[in-house]
C-alpha cells in the first residue's frame, strides 16, 4: 500500500500500481492539479517566511520598510534565488532518474548540489558581511547600515536553507511534497510569533526580521534532515558511488543547473534594479515598489508552483520515454498556467486597496501603490505563461534556452518599459 514516504515513481512508471497507462486528458489535468496544489502550499509557505518580516517591520517606518524590502531582494538574489537556480538542475534530473529506474543517480545529484551550494556560499558570505560601503553608493546612508545588519544577521541561515531546498527537491523527485508542507505548517507559525515577540515584547526593532528568518530556515533544514533520517528516506540510494568518481554527472548537472541559475537571478535581479531606480526617486516610491514587489512576488507563488509542477512530470515522462503523454501533459498545463495568470490579475486588480492599507501607514505610499497596482495585475498573464514554458524547458533539459530568453526579455523589454513608465505614474 503506498503512503506519504512511497515514491510516485516506481520503476519506469509514474503510476504506483506499475501499469503503464493510456494518456488522457482527465488524468493529466488530475495529475498536474495534484501535484500543483501541494507546490503552491510549500511556496506560499516557504515565501511567508521573509514577507512576515516585512509586515512587522514595516511599520516600524519608511526607512525601516525600505531596508527589509532591500535586504529581502539581496539575499534572495545571492543566495537564495541563487541557490534555488543552482537547485534546478535536481528539478530535471532527479525525476528522470527515476522515471527511468535509475534512483541511485538522483542521490548523486544531491551529492553534487551538495558540494556546489556550499562552494557558492563562501563568496555570498564574504560579500554580506562587507557590503555596507557598497550599499551606500546605491542608497541613503542609514538604510544601507539597516540592510548591511540584515546580511550579517541573515548569514546564520544561509546553510539551513541550502539543505531544505536540496532535501525538497529529492523528495519532490519521488513525489513526496506532504513532508515539506507539514515542516513548513510548523515553522511559519513560529517565524511569525518570533517577529511579534522580538519586536513588541523585546523591543528589538528592525533586527527581528533577520533573526527571525534565519532560525527559521535553520529549523527548516534540520527538521527536513530528521525526517528523512527517520523515515530512512533514500537511504539506499544514498550509498551510491562517490562523487570523485562522478564526472560525466558534474558536467550534466552544471550545464542544466548555471542556466537555471541565469534564469532565476535574470528575474531577481530585475526586480532589485527597479527597487534601486524607485529610491534614487524618493524614499516613497522607495517604499512603493517595494510593496508592490512583494505583493507580485506572492501572486507569482502560485504559477511558479505550476511551473514547477510542469517540470517534474515532464522530465518524469521523457525519463519514461512517453513522447505522446508528455505532448499531452504540455497542454493541459498551459491552459492551466493562462487560467492562474488570469486568476491572480483579477486578484491584484480587486485586493489593491486592501494591500496598500495593510502594508503601509502612509498615505502617500498607499495612493501610489493602487495607481500601480493595475500595471502589475495585467502582467500577471504574462508572468504566468512565462513559468509555463520555462517549466517545460526545463523538463526538457533546456535551460541554457531558457536562460538565453530570460536575458533578452528581462533587460531589453523590462528594464526599458519600467524606466518609462516610471515618468507616467509617479
Amino acid at each position: 500500500m503506498a503512503h506519504e514516504n512511497t515514491p510516485l515513481v516506481i520503476g519506469p512508471q509514474w503510476e504506483p500500481d506499475g501499469e503503464l497507462l493510456i494518456p488522457s486528458l482527465a488524468g493529466e489535468m488530475t495529475i498536474l492539479l495534484k501535484s500543483s496544489v501541494r507546490l503552491v502550499l510549500v511556496s506560499y509557505l516557504q515565501y511567508s517566511l521573509p514577507f512576515t518580516g516585512l509586515l512587522f517591520v514595516g511599520r516600524l517606518g519608511i526607512d525601516e520598510l525600505g531596508a527589509v524590502s532591500l535586504g529581502s531582494s539581496i539575499t534572495c538574489i545571492t543566495a537564495y534565488g541563487l541557490y534555488q537556480g543552482l537547485c534546478s538542475g535536481m528539478d530535471t534530473l532527479c525525476p528522470l532518474a527515476y522515471g527511468s529506474g535509475r534512483p541511485d543517480l538522483a542521490a548523486v545529484y544531491l551529492k553534487l548540489t551538495l558540494i556546489l551550494l556550499t562552494i557558492i556560499t563562501i563568496p555570498v558570505a564574504v560579500g554580506w558581511w562587507h557590503s555596507q560601503h557598497i550599499l551606500q553608493t546605491m542608497v541613503s546612508p542609514n538604510i544601507a547600515l539597516l540592510i548591511s545588519k540584515y546580511l550579517r544577521i541573515s548569514l546564520l541561515g544561509l546553510p539551513g536553507h541550502a539543505g531544505f531546498e536540496i532535501g525538497k527537491r529529492f523528495l519532490q523527485a519521488q513525489g513526496i511534497i506532504n513532508a515539506p508542507i507539514y515542516l513548513l505548517c510548523c515553522t511559519v507559525p513560529v517565524n511569525a510569533a518570533l517577529h511579534w515577540w522580538l519586536i513588541h515584547r523585546q523591543q528589538r526593532g528592525f533586527i527581528s526580521a533577520p533573526i527571525s528568518a534565519a532560525l527559521s530556515n535553520t529549523a527548516l533544514g534540520a527538521g527536513l534532515f530528521a525526517y528523512m533520517t527517520y523515515f530512512r528516506i533514500g537511504r539506499t540510494e544514498l550509498r551510491s558511488p562517490s562523487v570523485i568518481h562522478a564526472g560525466a554527472h558534474w558536467w550534466k548537472l552544471l550545464r542544466l543547473a548555471l542556466p537555471g541559475s541565469i534564469t532565476v537571478l535574470a528575474e531577481y535581479l530585475t526586480f532589485e534594479l527597479l527597487t534601486v531606480g524607485a529610491g534614487k526617486i524618493d524614499d516613497i516610491s522607495l517604499a512603493a515598489q517595494s510593496l508592490l514587489n512583494a505583493t507580485v512576488a506572492v501572486a507569482l507563488q502560485l504559477s511558479f508552483a505550476v511551473g514547477t509542477s510542469v517540470t517534474l512530470r515532464v522530465a518524469t515522462l521523457m525519463g519514461q520515454k512517453r513522447p505522446e503523454c508528455t505532448k499531452l501533459h504540455v497542454r493541459v498545463a498551459f491552459a492551466t498556467t493562462t487560467v492562474v495568470g488570469l486568476l491572480n490579475m483579477v486578484l491584484l486588480m480587486t485586493l489593491r486597496f486592501w494591500v496598500s492599507r495593510q502594508l503601509s501607514t502612509s498615505v502617500a505610499v498607499q495612493t501610489l501603490v493602487v495607481r500601480t497596482m493595475p500595471i502589475c495585475a495585467i502582467m500577471q498573464i504574462f508572468y504566468a505563461t512565462a513559468e509555463w514554458s520555462n517549466g517545460v524547458l526545463k523538463g526538457l533539459q533546456m535551460q541554457q534556452t531558457a536562460g538565453i530568453l530570460s536575458l533578452i526579455c528581462h533587460y531589453t523589454v523590462r528594464l526599458s518599459l519600467g524606466r518609462s513608465t516610471s515618468y507616467l505614474i509617479v
